[in-house]
């Protein structure tokens, strides 16, 4: 796909009364208001994050300085070693948060992944996919750091040219935007990540300030269609998970497509796909969300 036409996390006026603006600002108002609760600094620097992705997202190499970010007198040098720009950030730039998040800093590979979206230049009124997976996984980071990247990637032109590390799926949001002229917003229900696992082992602890995040993240986008990719996403959209393939579910006026998570391994698809190909598994997940698009645009 021609990078050139797409339009990286752009302002989309809301589509009826009552629903938000869609806008990198209100992302990171939802994100600074809820996950980083009592750190005054949370949303001038996510806000700084999402302009400087923005701007560097079409050509800028993940280990040029212009991935350093600037932040009045301070700057944050990114991690020019990996292909996906990612930024670390230690707590002393972000403090005051509350307890429940302050101590993720001392864990190892601390990530979280900022919601992004995507559509084609020149669309008005695009339909609206969200694509909700697991969670934001790190390697190699070490402690005192939380490392901001975006779901699989997209905002780094050097990781999606190697097909970031899924390539299924970001071949599935390259047509849903090309083919489906859909604006596609990605992000994870699971919205911290360590690597010791504590975020899970404690998820009940996480589990109501995760929950509040992914439904204003809805609220504000407000999707025509949601692919949860796993059984744990699944979960956290309260939709039935995926059984012998994928379920397509109608809740509150918006259509659910619960697929299998893109790591899946074929045995589980066997039954739906005699090949156990993922790549032909994927390919009637995303029939699926174009039918489901189409079925919308002929109501209308």
């Amino acid at each position: 796909m021609d990078w050139r036409f797409v339009k990286f996390c752009p302002s989309l006026a809301a589509k009826k009364s009552g629903d938000g603006k869609l806008s990198y600002d209100s992302v990171a108002a939802i994100l600074a208001s809820n996950l980083f609760a009592g750190c005054t600094k949370a949303k001038e620097l996510l806000c700084a994050r999402y302009r400087q992705m923005v701007e560097n997202y079409l050509n800028v190499p993940h280990d040029d300085t212009k991935w350093d970010l600037k932040m009045g007198s301070k700057r944050f040098k990114r991690e020019g070693k990996d292909e996906a720009a990612l930024l670390p950030v230690p707590q002393n730039v972000m403090p005051g948060c509350h307890q429940l998040v302050s101590q993720l800093w001392s864990h190892p590979d601390f990530g979280h992944d900022m919601p992004t979206w995507m559509v084609k230049r020149g669309v008005k009124n695009p339909p609206r996919v969200m694509i909700v997976s697991q969670d934001p996984l790190r390697t190699d980071q070490k402690d005192g750091n939380l490392v901001l990247s975006t779901p699989f990637g997209f905002h780094s032109a050097d990781y999606r040219n190697v097909c970031c590390q899924n390539p299924i799926l970001c071949r599935m949001v390259e047509r849903l935007i090309e083919e489906c002229d859909a604006c596609v917003y990605l992000t994870d229900c699971m919205k911290f990540y360590t690597s010791d696992k504590f975020v899970e082992r404690h998820l009940s602890r996480f589990r109501q300030m995760f929950d509040e995040v992914l439904r204003m993240e809805k609220d504000t986008f407000a999707p025509d269609a949601i692919l949860t990719l796993g059984n744990i996403a699944a979960d956290f959209c309260h939709v039935k998970p995926p059984r012998d393939g994928y379920r397509a579910q109608d809740v509150d006026a918006c259509k659910f497509i619960a697929s299998y998570h893109t790591g899946v391994r074929p045995a589980p698809i066997r039954k739906f796909v005699p090949s156990g190909s993922t790549n032909r598994y994927f390919k009637l997940v995303f029939e699926e969300v174009c039918s489901a698009l189409q079925l919308l645009a002929s109501v209308k």
